[in-house]
């Protein structure tokens, strides 16, 4: 920050208008010798804007008083880019849609570090202990994004993963995605400076998701969760641990399609439950749940997922004798694709049309 010539304070002010500042203290930018306070009081009496952070790097000469700021004494660069970043973030809003995840302390493979935080990545992880892992390792690594999107994803189809994951994501940068649940590798994903983890276990999907699914819904169905894990640090997210949920039952599966009906019914009503449906059955009230989970995903101005469910709906209900209903639920896509079959740019008009039928 200075040379021979030119004291620190007047290379400070030209760093003022910078979003944020970062004073990397070392043997040449401070070298040994007396501080004196006329070369650092401006930096000194420095208080709001822009936010600054002192690091340093190697033994030197400069004013304690810095070390009231934010401040590492390290000569690892590892250490301080990742104590950088944390910093970095910590300037910004919290992700609106992150999950504030319960403290978790289960092994995951320090190669995690590596691959996810100090650079945007993509790592699928399989394994009894996956959700576990990924739980421990998201609640650890949190700091150094501006949120962890936690997505529910066993059995779904990647289209409608990848949508929700960006529209939830909106305009945040660096976000850790996980994708609970996934199967396999992750294909192709929007860029940027996201981290993606996929992790998969050997769970049977039954109607919740095993990766994520709210106390809420679980008490309606009347589940066992005792050997569930606090997904959220508010306690209204769980998570299966192990092989904690048992396949269910056809009779099982009916009472779950109920409560799920049930749940739609106020559908325009903001209701948490209604995102970890993955996927309908065949059946007929399977047919109802996507139909109404459409709707439900459309109101919502979750555009993709509802052209994907729509066309679903169309697909299926012949087998059901119910032309009706893939009338209506074509005639519903038309607000939401062009002539060719995309999905339209502008999906704020999505919700004026709904609208206008009363739903």
């Amino acid at each position: 920050m200075e040379s021979d010539e030119e004291p620190v304070s007047s290379i400070w002010e030209q760093a003022t208008s910078a979003s944020a500042v970062l004073l990397i203290l070392d043997a040449i930018s401070a070298p040994p010798g007396p501080v004196h306070r006329e070369d650092w009081e401006s930096l000194l009496e420095h208080n709001g804007a822009p936010p600054m952070a002192v690091w340093r790097a190697d033994p030197c000469h400069y004013p304690k008083l810095l070390e009231r700021r934010p401040f590492l004494s390290t000569g690892d660069a590892l250490e301080a880019a990742r104590w950088v970043e944390r910093w970095l973030v910590a300037q910004q809003p919290s992700h609106r849609g992150a999950l504030s995840l319960a403290r978790a302390a289960d092994a995951f493979p320090e190669s995690w570090w590596e691959e996810l935080v100090d650079r945007p990545g993509r790592l699928a992880f399989a394994g009894a202990s996956a959700l576990a892992a990924a739980h421990s390792f998201a609640f650890q690594a949190d700091t150094h994004f501006q949120g962890v999107l936690w997505i529910p994803a066993m059995g779904r189809p990647w289209e409608t993963v990848v949508a929700e994951a960006e529209h939830r994501a909106g305009s945040a940068e660096r976000l850790l995605i996980v994708l609970a649940g996934w199967d396999g590798e992750i294909p192709a994903v929007p860029e940027g400076r996201h981290s993606w983890l996929a992790v998969a276990a050997p769970l049977p999907a039954g109607v919740c998701q095993p990766g994520g699914f709210p106390l809420s819904l679980a008490r309606r169905l009347d589940l066992d969760v005792t050997s569930a894990v606090p997904l959220d640090a508010a306690g209204f997210w769980l998570r299966a641990r192990g092989q904690g949920i048992a396949p269910p039952d056809e009779a099982e599966r009916a009472r779950h399609r109920a409560a799920l009906a049930e749940t739609f019914r106020p559908w325009r009503v903001r209701m948490d439950e209604c995102e970890v449906l993955a996927a309908f059955d065949d059946s007929a009230e399977g047919l109802e749940l996507g139909w109404n989970y459409a709707r439900f995903l459309a109101e919502r101005l979750r555009t993709r997922e509802a052209v994907y469910w729509f066309r679903e709906v169309i697909a299926r209900a012949p087998a059901h004798g119910n032309t009706e209903l893939a009338r209506e639920a074509q005639r519903e896509l038309s607000w939401l694709v062009d002539e060719t079959g995309a999905v339209l740019r502008n999906p704020a008009a999505v919700g004026e049309q709904l609208s206008l039928f009363g739903f």
